[in-house]
């Protein structure tokens, strides 16, 4: 039941936020971008745009500390994804992730 779940997120969603900065300072990374997958369609489908990018921000980070290339992928293809849902253009090289335009080659 599509609506029961929403709600549940609705009513769950500060105590996941809670979940994922409690792992992020334990270094719990893998916990930190699973909880950015689960709240994922939720914030989809609520239009929480902004608090998307926000999640995937973390998430992205926590990937970067494991050693997963597909984990890394997900997280930027989702924080890709949050950002042009929240109309923000996005540009990733190795060690820079910048929402203001392309990095500076220089």
């Amino acid at each position: 039941d599509v609506a029961a779940a929403l709600r549940w997120f609705d009513t769950e969603h500060p105590c996941l936020l809670a979940m994922r900065q409690a792992a992020a300072a334990r270094s719990w990374y893998t916990v930190v971008w699973q909880l950015a997958w689960m709240v994922h369609t939720f914030h989809e489908r609520r239009g929480r745009d902004q608090e998307n990018v926000a999640w995937w921000e973390a998430g992205l980070a926590a990937a970067e500390r494991l050693d997963d290339r597909y984990t890394l992928a997900l997280a930027r293809e989702r924080l890709g994804r949050a950002c042009a849902s929240n109309d923000q253009n996005l540009w990733m090289v190795p060690g820079e992730v910048t929402r203001t335009g392309a990095p500076s080659r220089g």
